[in-house]
């Protein structure tokens, strides 16, 4: 959390890639954190893809955190292809999670797929 406040998205997944370390799903949501702090819409990913190697299922907190980066780096149809991902193997999404991709394609400009969104709702 400290690492997350700090916006130390790099010091994060650094320390998550270390042999020997055993991150868990607090480790993957922290650096999620952190790469949203630090508005890095592509280390949110490396995370994301990181926490499935491990084969960790990531929890809302981290998906809503990299939804919310992809939408401050205007990566709408990243925020759409990871609340894909949550539909079809994920956690269920929460009305944050589904606010975030709603989020991400209204900044985008993108109308028509804030609409299907909210119709999926």
């Amino acid at each position: 959390d400290a690492l997350a406040a700090a916006g130390s998205w790099g010091s994060t997944i650094f320390l998550l890639k270390q042999k020997g370390l055993k991150p868990d799903i607090f480790s993957y949501s922290a650096a999620s954190k952190a790469c949203e702090k630090a508005s890095q819409w592509s280390a949110s990913l490396e995370v994301c893809s990181a926490c499935h190697s491990d084969a960790i299922e990531p929890n809302v907190v981290a998906l809503s955190a990299i939804i919310s980066v992809c939408d401050k780096g205007f990566q709408w149809k990243r925020a759409i292809d990871v609340l894909n991902g949550i539909q079809k193997f994920g956690p269920e999404a929460d009305v944050v999670v589904c606010g975030a991709a709603v989020s991400a394609c209204g900044r985008s400009g993108r109308w028509k797929q804030v609409v299907t969104l909210l119709q999926t709702m």
